[in-house]
């Protein structure tokens, strides 16, 4: 999977139900309430990054083309 996805993943945290952790896209920002994962790209382009906590400036949502297709991570909610 990680010639299809671009990433490695080195670690998944499921939030506590009142957790909510920035992320920065565009300029703007959302929140993610579910899960967060600490995203190595290899290939991938990285499209946002965690503005806070634990994950600050790692990559949030990553986006890879594989053969003819592009394949992507979404993490805000």
């Amino acid at each position: 999977m990680k010639d299809v996805t671009g990433i490695w993943v080195e670690e998944s945290d499921a939030m506590v139900p009142s957790q909510k952790v920035r992320v920065k896209m565009d300029d703007k920002e959302y929140e993610t309430s579910l899960m967060c994962d600490l995203i190595h790209p290899n290939k991938a382009k990285v499209l946002a990054s965690y503005a806070d906590e634990f994950y600050a400036v790692t990559a949030a949502i990553t986006e890879n083309d594989y053969g003819k297709g592009r394949l992507g991570t979404l993490e805000p909610s």
